[in-house]
C-alpha cells in the first residue's frame, strides 16, 4: 500500500493501483488498501468502481469512516444530495473532519437550506479560523443572503489562504454593495491578473 501511495505522488496512477490490488491480494482485510482504490476511481469519475470497492471495505467494517465518507462524497459528485447528506452525516458522526462537514454543507447549499449549511461551516471555521476554503464559502452564502459580515470572512481567506481570483472577486462583489467602489476596483484586478489577465467571475 505505501508503495501504491508512492507511485501515485509519481503520477503512476495504473502502478499504484496494482499494488493496491496486491495488498487486498495479501490481507483482504486491510482497509486503506480498499479506499486507496476508490479514491483513483473517483478520480476517474468511475463512480461504479468505487462504490464496489468502498461497498466491499464496508463488508468487513460497517463503521470504517473513510469509506462511508467516500460513499457521500461520490453522491455529492453524481448530484444525489439526499444520499450524498445520509452518507456524510453518518461519517460525521463516527469522525468529525472537516472535509466531511465541508461536503455536507454544501449538500445542504444544494438542497437550498442555506443555513443549515452555515450552522455546519461556522462551527467548523471557529474550531480552525485559518482554513481559508471554509472562510471563503462562509462569506459566499452570507452575501447571498445580503449579510455583509460576508466581508469578514472573505477577507480573513484571502489573508489565510493561497490568492484565488474567486477570493478577490467575491470581496469585489461585497465592496461593491457596500459602495466602496475604490475597493472593489482594486479587488478586481487582482482578480483578473490572479487569473491569468482573464475577467474573473
Amino acid at each position: 500500500t505505501s508503495r501504491g501511495m508512492a507511485y501515485e505522488k509519481l503520477g503512476q496512477k495504473q502502478k499504484a493501483m496494482a499494488e493496491y490490488e496486491k495488498s487486498i491480494y495479501i490481507d483482504k482485510n486491510y482497509l486503506p488498501a480498499y479506499n486507496n482504490l476508490a479514491a483513483i476511481y473517483i478520480e476517474n469519475k468511475n463512480y461504479k468502481d468505487a462504490e464496489y470497492y468502498l461497498s466491499e471495505a464496508l463488508k468487513i467494517d460497517p463503521n470504517y469512516y473513510y469509506g462511508i465518507y467516500s460513499l457521500g462524497l461520490i453522491q455529492f459528485l453524481k448530484k444525489d444530495y439526499s444520499s450524498a447528506t445520509y452518507y456524510l452525516s453518518k461519517a460525521l458522526k463516527i469522525m468529525e473532519t472537516e472535509s466531511a462537514a465541508y461536503y455536507l454543507a454544501l449538500c445542504y447549499e444544494k438542497k437550498g437550506d442555506i443555513n443549515s449549511a452555515l450552522n455546519i461551516l461556522i462551527p467548523v471555521f471557529r474550531k480552525n479560523p485559518s482554513n481559508d476554503v471554509v472562510a471563503y464559502e462562509i462569506a459566499r452564502l452570507k452575501f447571498n443572503m445580503r449579510d455583509f459580515s460576508s466581508f469578514e470572512y472573505i477577507t480573513t481567506a484571502i489573508e489565510k489562504g493561497v490568492p484565488k481570483p474567486q477570493y478577490y472577486a467575491l470581496r469585489a462583489k461585497i465592496s461593491c454593495s457596500l459602495e466602496d467602489f475604490s475597493a472593489a476596483m482594486d479587488d478586481v484586478k487582482k482578480a483578473i491578473e490572479l487569473n491569468g489577465g482573464n475577467d474573473a467571475k
